[in-house]
């Protein structure tokens, strides 16, 4: 828990920025909707997500009980689903081998690296590890007991599952098929209502919302992140760019470990932990693009290593109880460092950032922005930071990244560069470029500015070019002030 809620108060753009203040915003607009007087308009315009906005509604809910916005409640909620996940995993990993195999198991969930960012962001991905576990908690038991009341909760908890966040949905899925058809219940599928009523009950729940009150934005998320991109999964090159990626967040070598000792687990568990193991790669392969790039997409793996780890983790402690007492010590000496090295490291990049300037700057540049017309932009965080912090929306102009994605999904532009260009801003009057760096990415587009249009502004911390038609590159025209800026009369 010191982990998680060391250097609590700062911005939430430690990890994945664009994730978290996109949840940010989203609570915003709840808490200052919710707060408003009756008949007046939100304050801010609402921010679309794919997922139900739980954490957001949450969060929202909180703001009103503390009595203002502050962002870094998510965290502590955030910080408690992560916790409630670790109490259920090590009675399952306890269960599954014995008390030490469970704090070996405990101690890689609450320690490594990803796991402490994830648990420490405004993203739901907290709350979807909860589920995952909670899925497997009740899986395991209805496969043990076979009671209705299992069956139940086993259902409910993996529907809910898929709900916090639809991506998980395959290695949800594939699970219960394992532990559901794994214990022989298959053969006598027609005779099993109980059977019937977590599949029921594991599709019917996100069912509802994606396919009920999302459809339109699910299948487009569907094509757009995993049918249009599938075709990556048939580079053998694929495979060893997401094993190293996996190497980074996860360490490799201790996931093998994790997926050796799965097959050592009691039956009911080990069926729960291949089916997650099966379940992970099919999602991987569903959505190769975001495997490899995106670290959070590679969360759900977490538990499924740790819960691997309780049976290598007795393994040793048995033989740790046959060595003499000076090899005990230096074995347990070698735990110990391999608990502190990566708490330490967590806790150095937590401490190593500091974000809380970034709030007055971004007020400060969005003051100096002209308001006289619409705005297209490169700017940090697909332009969620300077909503969040400056109040100002802007329409975005496509990241380098962003057009090397079209291309993957066969969508690149055609056509000559400054007809692209002319299609792009056409209706906007300036053009805004606060991502320095993403600007230099796109020296096509640097060079089109640059010699077409007026730079407008002397500011250091960004560029602003006037579109308008009526402006020309003729040397000698008049600057007028804008703010701390300049414009070119036209």
């Amino acid at each position: 828990m010191i982990l998680r809620l060391m250097d609590l108060t700062d911005e939430p753009l430690d990890f994945h920025p664009t994730a978290q203040l996109l949840r940010a915003l989203t609570a915003r607009e709840m808490y200052q909707s919710s707060t408003a007087e009756s008949g007046s308009s939100p304050v801010v315009t609402p921010y679309e997500v794919l997922e139900p906005p739980i954490l957001e509604r949450l969060t929202a809910l909180t703001y009103r009980i503390v009595g203002g916005e502050t962002p870094w409640v998510a965290r502590i909620w955030n910080a408690i689903f992560w916790l409630m996940a670790a109490v259920f995993l090590f009675r399952m990993a306890s269960k599954a081998t014995s008390i030490g195999g469970g704090l070996v198991s405990l101690a890689y969930f609450l320690i490594i690296p990803l796991g402490v960012q994830v648990s420490r962001a405004f993203m739901p991905d907290s709350l979807m590890i909860l589920m995952i576990v909670l899925s497997g908690y009740f899986l395991v038991r209805w496969a043990d007991d076979g009671r209705w009341e299992s069956a139940v909760l086993a259902g409910v908890a993996s529907g809910a599952a898929i709900l916090v966040k639809g991506r998980i949905a395959p290695m949800v899925l594939l699970t219960v098929l394992a532990v559901a058809f794994g214990s022989g219940r298959w053969r006598r599928l027609r005779r099993e209502p109980q059977m019937w009523a977590v599949g029921l009950l594991t599709v019917s729940i996100p069912a509802v919302y994606y396919a009920g009150m999302t459809l339109g934005s699910t299948t487009g998320w569907v094509q757009g992140f995993s049918l249009d991109v599938l075709w990556m999964i048939l580079s053998p090159s694929h495979y060893s760019r997401w094993l190293a990626f996996l190497d980074q967040v996860v360490y490799v070598g201790v996931m093998l470990l994790g997926l050796y000792g799965a097959t050592l687990l009691a039956a009911s568990t080990r069926r729960l932990s291949l089916g997650w193991w099966g379940g992970f790669l099919a999602t991987g392969l569903l959505l190769p693009y975001h495997a490899v790039t995106h670290s959070y997409y590679s969360v759900p793996l977490v538990p499924v290593i740790s819960l691997g780890l309780a049976p290598v983790g007795q393994i040793l402690l048995d033989r740790l109880r046959g060595l003499a007492p000076a090899w005990r010590a230096v074995a347990i000496g070698a735990a110990l460092l391999m608990v502190f090295y990566p708490a330490w490291r967590s806790r150095s990049v937590i401490v190593g950032q500091d974000f809380r300037g970034e709030p007055a700057g971004w007020q400060a540049l969005a003051n100096k922005l002209p308001a006289d017309g619409a705005m297209i932009a490169i700017t940090q965080d697909y332009g969620y930071r300077l909503a969040y912090y400056g109040g100002r929306d802007v329409t975005l102009w496509p990241s380098a990244a962003d057009l090397s994605y079209a291309d993957l999904r066969g969508q690149g532009g055609d056509g000559a560069f400054s007809d692209v260009f002319e299609e792009r801003t056409r209706g906007f009057r300036y053009f805004l470029v606060t991502n320095m760096g993403e600007l230099d990415s796109q020296p096509e587009l640097k060079d089109h500015l640059y010699a077409h249009f007026p730079q407008i502004s002397t500011a250091e911390e960004f560029l602003l070019f006037d579109l308008s038609p009526t402006t020309g590159m003729s040397p000698g025209r008049d600057a007028v002030s804008l703010g701390s800026s300049t414009r070119v009369a036209s």
